[in-house]
């Protein structure tokens, strides 16, 4: 018998060549859904068995991803990708703006002197960029994070950048669970019953500790050429430190656009901070 696919002689119930079935079954709905969750999304155990151990033992994936084996757990980037998209899916589904939802559940973007009406204007217009690309601005985190791991934390580890960049990577993916649990609390129970008091959203503390909880975590098992209590600890520094460095070199480059427009075009600046213009 011949592959139906390349013309390679089978004999088994795949081509050795390009994998075709030897036997092909008529098309019904119960493959076809089955294909789509196995195909494109890898629900035929592999996106599964990610999201448990990502939740269990994070550390692990990262150490087993690295060590070669690439066809155990779904791939970092296409993990990270996959849940920043499946969260912004949900909230769009859920009806919530997302710049709204940063607002309300979020600590809000501020740079120096905001009680002024210039830089709340200005901050305005920053967390509304942010949140039009927030997925470019939580991948750029990730080099952060890999950096700060490298070269200040794990110094000894042995895994070069791009390697320190996989737990991150998962852990920012599966982060977004969380963020898909506070979207649903949000929705259903509103944003005055977090904040009674009317000083800021209760998940501006409780998302913040869990991120960073879990970052220690990841990292007590992913650096075992220390204790798993060092490690932790360690974990924790990164995830805190890589968000003010990020913090830090994303108020640099916003004052300098800023001052830079209102040295070269004064019109432009007036335009981007007048009150008319800013959601």
């Amino acid at each position: 018998m011949n592959c139906i696919n390349c013309g390679t002689a089978v004999i088994d119930k795949f081509c050795p060549n390009c994998g075709q079935r030897t036997i092909v079954k008529r098309i019904t709905f119960k493959d076809t859904w089955l294909d789509f969750w196995a195909q494109v999304y890898g629900f035929d155990g592999l996106f599964l068995r990610t999201l448990r151990d990502l939740t269990i033992r994070p550390g692990v994936v990262a150490k087993t991803v690295i060590s070669g084996n690439r066809v155990l757990y779904y791939g970092p980037v296409g993990y990270f990708f996959l849940m920043i998209t499946l969260y912004l899916v949900f909230l769009s589904m859920m009806g919530l703006d997302i710049l709204d939802f940063m607002k309300s559940t979020q600590s809000s973007f501020q740079l120096e002197g905001s009680d002024t009406k210039l830089s709340q204007q200005v901050s305005q217009q920053v967390q509304g960029f942010i949140a039009e690309n927030i997925k470019l601005f939580s991948f750029l985190f990730i080099p952060i994070q890999a950096l700060t791991a490298k070269y200040l934390f794990f110094r000894k580890s042995g895994y070069n950048f791009l390697e320190n960049a996989v737990l991150p990577l998962y852990t920012a993916g599966h982060l977004n669970w969380i963020s898909i649990l506070i979207a649903i609390g949000f929705k259903l129970i509103g944003a005055p019953i977090f904040d009674p008091a009317g000083g800021g959203s209760l998940f501006v503390t409780i998302d913040p500790i869990i991120t960073i909880l879990y970052f220690g975590f990841s990292y007590s098992a992913f650096m075992t050429y220390q204790s798993k209590i060092k490690a932790f600890f360690k974990g924790i520094g990164v995830s805190i430190l890589s968000y003010f460095l990020f913090v830090f070199s994303f108020s640099i480059v916003v004052a300098i656009v800023f001052v830079s427009l209102k040295l070269l075009s004064p019109e432009t600046f007036d335009e981007m901070i007048r009150p008319s213009n800013n959601h």
